[in-house]
Parts: structure tokens; sequence; C-alpha cells
């Protein structure tokens, strides 16, 4: 991922971060979604 990024962080590092940042997130990350199920009776 990062020589894909290599442009942008030289044209827009702020972006280049947060695209980075958000990346690590989600592959490193776990999100856990409550929901509520019912079954039938």
């Amino acid at each position: 991922m990062t020589d894909r990024l290599a442009p942008l962080a030289q044209t827009d590092p702020t972006i280049h971060a947060l695209i980075r940042r958000e990346v690590e997130r989600q592959e490193h990350g776990l999100e856990l979604i409550a929901s509520e199920n019912f079954c039938s009776v």
C-alpha cells in the first residue's frame, strides 16, 4: 500500500496520513456491531 501512496505523500501529506491511518484501522482493528436476535417460538 505504501508504494501506491508515495505520490500522494508528496502531493498532499495530510490526506496521505489520513488514508494510511484508515488502512491501518481496517487491517488491525475489530469492530463489533450490536444486534438483537429473536427466535420464533
